[in-house]
């Protein structure tokens, strides 16, 4: 007999009670035909029955196979909890894969212990960033558990983005939508009439709903009486179902509504779906609910200065007001949204199939490990190897030509330096990347007493020669006293193109950098050159020479740093150095630096910092993203 796969559900709140409702549903397909297993646990995070055995009654959830009703406790106590106990059942039950939810204590526990027994994560509603800490234990949840997730599935786009900066490769992350609309949709026109829904008196549009819950807005007394009075101002009723640990507060607080508000028990899912599609406005901090009354088309007031689901803020649809009471209290009498509703924010409604099935392929994959590197699997990336392109080698390589007696020579006298029969180099650099390391070299050599020939890229999508900086940094490395190539990239033409039409646009490309820098290019070399290129072929430059031309390649021994190592072996190693032969040496300006670092990882830093100093650019001419590092200095 087969085995079964097996997938560990981590539930303990509200929230994970109404999205693994939906999602279970989903996942009976492949339980019925491909021999798999749901096994729940439920942590007894939300122990009031009000917060969790009504949305299993109700919403037909699966009962849980483990309850490990943890109850009441401080965040380090419920976790150390749930940990021990959650760590015997994984043991026991060893799965294919953890399933969790959002970003509470549980969800935390759940991927630690994954971690631990090496079981691969899979985590529901990732990404979402406020990018704050302090008394906002969920971020910190949420962050944790994404970086222990095999796999991140997301509710929105946004959060790709979010977790791409952070260095996830795409294998990892997979936008799917939010299971809670899927559910907002199955329950739209649900006809059962509770006895709270019978007994409901107010008309669509009299009142607005409330809900609050954040340590953030409750940890302290004074402030949450400050937001209970703002919501007991308003014009009209607020309805607010009160969370059990809020409850409590209340209670200590001796706090009665004098005006509008009107606090009542927690609600059932359905019943508080009936009266969100009631209400005027609604009021809250919690990221659901944000999202929940985004999907009833209603004006949303947030209690924070920065909340989860940015997207909705930005469409319009929510206000962020922050803790002022004045804030509240006119935004609940007066906020409109001024946009035309977004459609798709959090997919079409198909979210739990899309869930269902990405679970399934991750079970049925052989090889279960992440792609943790932003760029894949482990297996595929380089090895590391040890280099000696540095910026000293490069020095000491000068030094001993320049000690055996070659002197440094220009392309255009190449032969009449073969028929004198002296000892010469020609040194060229083909700057593919960074201009920035070019003139790096250029200073080196200039210090060693050494000119040598540096082939600029007229259209290159890594630097541009005729901005400030570019320009600046072509004329410094003339000062110097070397000399300027065209390194032509054929790829930037039409592939159809004839040799004669080559060797016209290499004119017309000298003749922009001619004009522009005021200097005479006599030399081109060719960027990825092909099999015309190295055949030697003179028309694809004619009038001018190209670095491949047999003069140049065949009787001058050549060669190359390609790939950040010496393609031929090291010059100062070649036969043609033994017997003192002419050298014609290709390098690659990127890939020397100060210590020595491996071409892969190389490469990345310079995606790095040149993105950082794009971020800076941007910075001082766009004062929108003069924020944080990029902020105006006083």
């Amino acid at each position: 007999m087969n085995k079964k796969r097996k997938i560990l559900t981590v539930v303990g709140a509200r929230p994970q009670f109404i999205k693994s409702a939906i999602v279970s549903e989903a996942l009976k397909k492949y339980e019925e035909d491909f021999f798999l297993e749901e096994i729940v646990v439920n942590t007894g995070q939300h122990y009031d029955k009000d917060m969790s055995d009504i949305f299993y009654n109700e919403l037909k959830i699966k009962k849980p196979n483990y309850n490990l009703k943890i109850g009441p406790n401080n965040i380090y106590n419920q976790l150390s909890i749930i940990v021990g106990k959650l760590g015997d059942i994984v043991t026991k039950e060893s799965p294919d894969v953890v399933l969790v939810y959002g970003d509470t204590t549980s969800t935390l526990a759940a991927a630690i212990v994954s971690s631990i027994l090496d079981i691969p994560l899979v985590h529901i509603e990732s990404g979402e960033r406020i990018y704050r800490r302090k008394n906002v234990p969920e971020e910190t949840n949420r962050i944790i558990t994404d970086h222990i997730s095999t796999i991140a599935l997301t509710s929105t786009k946004r959060a790709v983005s979010y977790l791409i900066r952070e260095g996830f490769s795409p294998p990892r992350i997979k936008f799917v939508g939010d299971p809670m609309y899927d559910l907002f949709i199955k329950y739209s026109n649900n006809d059962k009439k509770s006895e709270f829904i019978q007994s409901f008196k107010y008309k669509q549009g009299t009142f607005h709903l409330a809900t609050i819950h954040r340590v953030q807005n409750t940890n302290s007394k004074e402030l949450l009486k400050s937001i209970l009075d703002a919501l007991d101002s308003s014009d009209i009723p607020v309805i607010l179902p009160l969370h059990p640990r809020v409850s409590k507060l209340v209670k200590e607080l001796g706090y009665f509504p004098k005006n509008n508000l009107k606090i009542i028990k927690p609600l059932s899912y359905i019943d508080f779906t009936y009266i969100l599609r009631l209400c005027n406005k609604v009021f809250t901090d919690s990221g659901g609910v944000t999202r929940e009354a985004f999907f009833a088309r209603k004006p949303c007031i947030i209690p924070m200065e920065n909340s989860w689901w940015s997207e909705v803020v930005e469409s319009g649809w929510a206000l962020e007001v922050g803790t002022d009471n004045d804030k509240i209290t006119n935004a609940l009498n007066s906020f409109i949204p001024k946009n035309d509703y977004p459609e798709g924010l959090f997919g079409n409604g198909d979210s739990s199939k899309k869930i269902a099935k990405a679970l399934f392929d991750f079970i049925c994959k052989p090889n279960k490990d992440g792609a943790w590197h932003r760029h894949g699997y482990f297996q595929q990336l380089p090895k590391s190897s040890s280099t000696n392109f540095t910026f000293s080698e490069y020095e000491r390589t000068l030094k001993i030509l320049t000690d055996e007696g070659y002197s440094f020579e220009k392309f255009p006298d190449a032969q009449a330096m073969l028929d004198s029969g002296k000892r010469f180099v020609l040194m060229r650099h083909d700057i593919d990347l960074s201009l920035e390391k070019a003139l790096m070299i250029a200073e080196i050599e200039s210090k060693s007493g050494v000119t040598s020939t540096f082939f600029i890229m007229l259209r290159n999508d890594f630097y541009n020669i005729f901005s400030k900086k570019g320009t600046e940094i072509i004329n410094n490395i003339v000062t110097l006293g070397h000399q300027i190539g065209l390194h032509f990239d054929c790829s930037a033409y039409p592939q159809n193109f004839t040799n004669k039409e080559l060797s016209q646009a290499c004119l017309d490309e000298c003749k922009a950098i001619n004009g522009w820098f005021n200097i005479n290019i006599e030399i081109i070399s060719y960027h990825r050159p092909g099999k015309v290129v190295m055949s030697g072929d003179h028309s694809i430059s004619h009038p001018l020479h190209h670095t491949y031309m047999p003069l140049y390649t065949s009787k001058i021994s050549y060669k190359s740093d390609s790939r950040g190592e010496w393609k031929y072996g090291h010059p100062l190693e070649s036969q043609a150095f033994k017997n003192r032969k002419p050298l014609h040496i290709l390098t690659h300006p990127i890939w020397w630096n100060k210590q020595p670092i491996a071409p892969y990882q190389n490469l990345q830093k310079f995606i790095d910092d040149s993105n950082h100093s794009k971020e800076h650019y941007l910075s001082e001419n766009n004062t929108v993203y003069r924020v944080g590092e990029f902020s105006e200095k006083d």
